[in-house]
């Protein structure tokens, strides 16, 4: 299977979260490309852009993953950490965002769909130490 090509998708977070959007759906959009050494065996690289008209995220991330059969993995990166403070006010630290994993399968049509995960951490936001808490969710992309 080859993943070149663009796609659209959606994430969504788990209903336990406790982020302002947590059963709001967020599109996004990547473009992926195999990649390297690895592009060999199914790795690959692309730019994720969240839709600005729901997401608060304006830049887009990296993503970096391998395609193994028909399972998906990969790791999203942004440049810096965004968030919800206590009182529902968007941030943005000063320190590049936790890994964000995403894990999935191919389901049918050119359309794989998964699971995302940030594990529990620590980042610097405005000078002054903040915990990222886990969060995790579902996601689909289908080739446009």
């Amino acid at each position: 299977m080859i993943i070149d090509g663009l796609w659209k998708g959606e994430y969504v977070y788990d209903e336990y979260c406790k982020v302002p959007f947590k059963q709001t759906t967020v599109p996004f959009s990547l473009s992926i490309r195999q990649s390297g050494i690895m592009a060999m065996s199914g790795g690959f690289e692309g730019i994720w852009q969240d839709d600005t008209t729901i997401s608060d995220i304006t830049v887009p991330g990296n993503v970096y993953g391998v395609l193994k059969e028909t399972e998906l993995f990969f790791v999203k990166l942004y440049p810096r950490t965004y968030g919800y403070a206590h009182d529902r006010s968007f941030f943005v630290g000063d320190e590049p965002h936790p890994e964000i994993h995403y894990t999935g399968r191919f389901w049918k049509e050119d359309i794989f769909e998964g699971t995302w995960r940030i594990e529990r951490t620590f980042r610097k936001v405005n000078g002054r130490l903040c915990e990222i808490a886990e969060s995790s969710g579902l996601w689909w992309i289908k080739r446009i």
